[in-house]
């Protein structure tokens, strides 16, 4: 199976909003981690370093509340979106299992009437932690984390440097 199964997005139009929004939430997210981050940083490093006493911490250990209380209001909202796009979608699915088993008729049904209980019951409802963990967190990583050429210029570009260094040194000489 792949990471973005085609055949169950095809089937998973009801979500389509929902998961639209819960990589919105999940930018957000991210945003609220980096801030949370720089205000520990800022909050931590001048006392440490002996510059700031813990007076000079105290607005940024109270941005650093607001930031954390951000980031429980939008995770409760991605896993709430996450589930309503399970649940729409699993209603959606159920629908057209029992329908398509309809069509075909009480023979077919009546040989095949555990397997499509165990389907529409326990089988969906495995759907539900796809649509609320995995695939927020799979669309998250591929729109938040940097290409690796960006990883790594910070490293690129002092060997690049030091190498065209040692090229003009080896030249005047």
């Amino acid at each position: 199976m792949k990471p973005l199964d085609p055949k169950l997005l095809k089937h998973a139009q009801p979500a389509r909003r929902y998961v639209l929004l819960v990589t919105v939430t999940g930018f957000l997210s991210a945003a609220f981690i980096i801030a949370q981050c720089f205000l520990i940083s800022y909050a931590i490093s001048p006392v440490i370093d002996g510059t700031a006493g813990l007076s000079d911490a105290i607005p940024f250990v109270g941005a650093l509340a607001l930031v954390v209380l951000g980031r429980l209001v939008v995770t409760w909202l991605q896993e709430s979106f996450g589930h309503r796009a399970a649940l729409a979608t699993i209603s959606t699915l159920r629908k057209k299992v029992l329908d398509r088993a309809g069509d075909l008729g009480p023979r077919w049904l009546a040989s095949r009437t555990s397997s499509i209980v165990t389907f529409t019951t326990r089988g969906l409802e495995d759907l539900e932690p796809y649509f609320v963990k995995y695939l927020p967190q799979l669309l998250l990583s591929a729109t938040v984390t940097p290409p690796p050429s960006s990883l790594s210029l910070p490293w690129t570009g002092p060997l690049l440097s030091s190498l065209s260094s040692a090229s003009r040194s080896s030249r005047s000489s």
